[in-house]
């Protein structure tokens, strides 16, 4: 891929994507390579390697994770986000629990993409889960697109801006009426507005 330059360190256990053009970040880092694993050189310099069975893993790799930093690079990135807000909206990063402002944000209002702008939720629809982030029974209609992850080994169903594709959390079905849905919603990815 022109532009993409990959490099797996052996010793670490990494493999390194990165970006030449360094649009939003300069590298992405696949961790759980082993050294019993395929070495990379072995592949992109066009050597000869019998287990094919690693190969083939490694090409799947590779192709999801290039498909990957060409999606990320395709958004239109706010330049003014910080590190933490790029790895949550567009690296599906979490904030630590407890440590937004807008736990305790309280007054009528708006809630909105911090990418992008767009209205996610009004205050009405906000209440205290005690989970520790920002929660929220209903958004406003059609600003997200949803799909299950398994990142931490069962189905959640994440959900995303509609408008720049900005990840923002998950949505769980333990909320309070009319709904019963939790909206659980990093902080950072939220800008609020009071009316």
């Amino acid at each position: 891929i022109a532009g993409v330059d990959i490099h797996f360190n052996d010793r670490l256990g990494k493999l390194k994507i990165s970006d030449e053009g360094i649009r939003l970040r300069d590298e992405l880092v696949i961790e759980n390579f082993s050294s019993n694993r395929i070495p990379i050189c072995g592949v992109l310099g066009g050597g000869y390697n019998k287990d094919f069975n690693k190969l083939v893993e490694l090409h799947s790799i590779l192709h999801q994770s290039c498909a990957k930093l060409i999606w990320i690079m395709s958004k239109k990135i706010n330049p003014n986000l910080t590190a933490e807000q790029k790895l949550v909206l567009f690296e599906d990063g979490t904030e630590p629990p407890n440590t937004s402002e807008l736990n305790h944000e309280k007054r009528d209002g708006s809630f909105h993409c911090a990418n992008c702008g767009e209205k996610l939720f009004d205050s009405n629809t906000k209440y205290e889960s005690g989970s520790g982030w920002p929660s929220f029974y209903q958004s406003l209609p059609d600003v997200f697109e949803t799909k299950t992850d398994h990142l931490l080994g069962y189905a959640r169903t994440e959900y995303h801006c509609k408008n720049c594709g900005g990840h923002h959390g998950h949505i769980f079905e333990d909320g309070p009426n009319p709904t019963g849905k939790r909206y659980c919603n990093n902080g950072v990815c939220l800008v609020f507005k009071p009316k």
